[in-house]
């Protein structure tokens, strides 16, 4: 047995409460004993004596059993067994080996703090060590938080038998390497990650878990794949850095259970750029109430991978001043009582990617300008899918109209190479601006489309407002009418000469002008041609009552 007048380069597993390290550190780590394995015996058994450095196994609050290459009898990878109806206690777990140390059961292992709360030592991450595997049933005890501290890029820890959390938890503090909990989590403490290491997931979860502290990412990523689950679902999932320079995230990877009933909260724009939450595989639906504030005022993006949907289906409060990203290849969509809510300042949402978006929920009020810069976005709300921040169609995107009154009545719609379609169903808008060349498609059914009054907004010179599949009437008031504003006024000459008509109803297959009727409403103009025929029908008709009076 030997005490540790210093720190040296190894990885450790300790406990304590968070934030106290370096405070409790120097003066706590004298009374701390530490004991070597050796592996003399031989038989691979923790509770040998002769396995261990003079003769002392280590079992009790204060001990700290290492795994050092220099004491090793058989140098290469250690197994260590701790046998069946034995609970070994111990402070920490240390390893300094680059060969790799597994601790096996029966048995199970606990780590305890005894009850001061402090007791941990910070590795070198310089040391390149090896990698350490739980196959046993492991516990924190009652106070303690298990922290995982120290060990490098190149090393991991795996927890391979059931993890209980007791009342504190695990903090994945410092570290490096790659955490994985492959093993069911149990009892009232949390789970955070605050790695370091900012470019890959350094804590993975797989299995249904039933812990009902909260889950907190402030750093680096984690990632919860099969049968992963936030404990029971009664603890807060929060993603969000103490400060601007934390950029956490959360992946989701074809969840067994797709359904997370966690209340939640996202922030930011997540480790390297690539999302506060990330949907990855399979689908996932939110149902519980969630938060999405820019942490500093700062963009909070959510990515979701082709084939892939993201659901939530209750409500989400929008932090003031911030601007909530969606990208990737796949879908997002609000349900059932899913929206963005606004209760102060202003919140901008930007579609990314050749997904489609779908407000399919409750209304939202959030106040800012939504930019649809790739894919789709579907307008299907119970209420305004789209506030009075207005709308912004970019190249190549188009936004679709799922039933009538889904945008504010004073929004400005900005349609930049994008299409605008109706579906047959009504809606009133602010002005329309036209930037680049756009589509705007009456659809089958009866559609009314509103526009206020355009006096101040210019269009650019040269671009045409393509509308598709008109069925109304040339003198107005038909199954689809188009207004700007509500006379005669609401266009200007230019503005009107930028409106073609494609193939409208009841006229000859080809491209018509605009005009604007007394009412507001613009209907294409037909060619004389087209004139003369109705005037010559209309003249035919006359002579044939004419004889039949006779």
């Amino acid at each position: 047995m030997r005490c540790m007048p210093y720190l040296t380069k190894r990885w450790t597993l300790a406990f304590g409460f968070f934030g106290m390290i370096a405070s409790f550190l120097t003066g706590y780590l004298s009374a701390q004993s530490t004991t070597d394995w050796t592996g003399s015996a031989g038989n691979g058994l923790w509770t040998t004596s002769t396995n261990w450095e003079g003769n002392d196994v280590p079992n009790s609050l204060t001990e700290i059993p290492d795994f050092n290459p220099a004491s090793f009898v058989t140098p290469g990878d250690q197994i260590v067994s701790i046998p069946a109806l034995t609970n070994i206690t111990v402070r920490q777990v240390r390893t300094t080996s680059s060969d790799d140390v597994t601790i096996n059961g029966p048995g199970t292992l606990t780590f305890n703090s005894d009850g001061i709360g402090v007791g941990m030592a910070i590795a070198d991450f310089a040391e390149a060590g090896g990698n350490l595997t739980f196959n046993t049933d492991v516990s924190v005890g009652f106070g303690s938080t298990l922290f995982i501290i120290g060990f490098s890029s190149s090393q991991s820890i795996t927890f391979n038998g059931a993890l209980d959390f007791g009342s504190q938890g695990l903090s994945d503090n410092s570290s490096a390497g790659q955490i994985t909990i492959n093993g069911s989590i149990s009892g009232a403490g949390r789970l955070i990650a605050s790695t370091s290491r900012l470019t890959t997931a350094v804590m993975t979860i797989t299995a249904a878990n039933s812990y009902t502290g909260n889950t907190l990412v402030q750093r680096g990523k984690l990632l919860a794949s099969g049968n992963a689950t936030f404990g029971d679902g009664t603890g807060l999932l929060q993603i969000f850095g103490p400060s601007s320079s934390f950029t956490p995230s959360l992946e989701l990877s074809n969840l067994t259970t797709t359904t997370i009933p966690n209340n939640f909260t996202f922030s930011g724009p997540g480790e390297g750029g690539n999302g506060a939450l990330q949907l990855s595989a399979g689908d996932a639906t939110f149902t519980g109430t969630g938060t999405i504030a820019g942490n500093g005022g700062s963009t909070t993006s959510i990515v979701v991978a082709s084939g892939s949907t993201l659901t939530f289906s209750n409500t989400i409060s929008a932090g003031a001043n911030n601007v909530i990203e969606f990208s990737g290849a796949g879908d997002v969509e609000t349900s059932g009582s899913g929206a963005i809510l606004q209760s102060s300042g202003t919140t901008f949402v930007t579609k990314e990617g050749a997904g489609t978006l779908t407000y399919g929920g409750a209304a939202n009020t959030y106040v800012g300008l939504t930019t649809i810069n790739g894919g789709d976005i579907v307008l299907n709300s119970t209420g305004n899918s789209i506030g009075n921040g207005g709308l912004t169609l970019n190249a190549g995107t188009s936004a679709s109209l799922g039933q009538s009154n889904q945008v504010g009545d004073t929004a400005r719609l900005t349609l930049n190479g994008a299409t605008f379609n109706t579906n047959g169903f009504d809606e009133s808008f602010g002005p329309l601006v036209l930037q680049v060349s756009s589509t705007f498609d009456m659809g089958s059914g009866d559609s009314v489309i509103v526009f206020q009054k355009n006096e101040i907004l210019g269009w650019t010179a040269g671009q045409t407002l393509l509308v598709l599949n008109w069925s109304g009437n040339l003198s107005g008031g038909g199954t689809d009418q188009l207004f700007f504003g509500t006379d005669s006024t609401g266009l200007s000459a230019s503005k009107l000469s930028q409106i073609l008509f494609r193939n409208p109803d009841g006229l000859a297959i080809g491209d018509y002008s605009a005009q604007i009727l007394g009412t507001g409403e613009v209907v294409p103009v037909p060619e004389p041609s087209t004139y003369a025929l109705i005037l010559g029908a209309a003249v035919i008709a006359y002579i044939l009552y004419y004889r039949c009076r006779k």
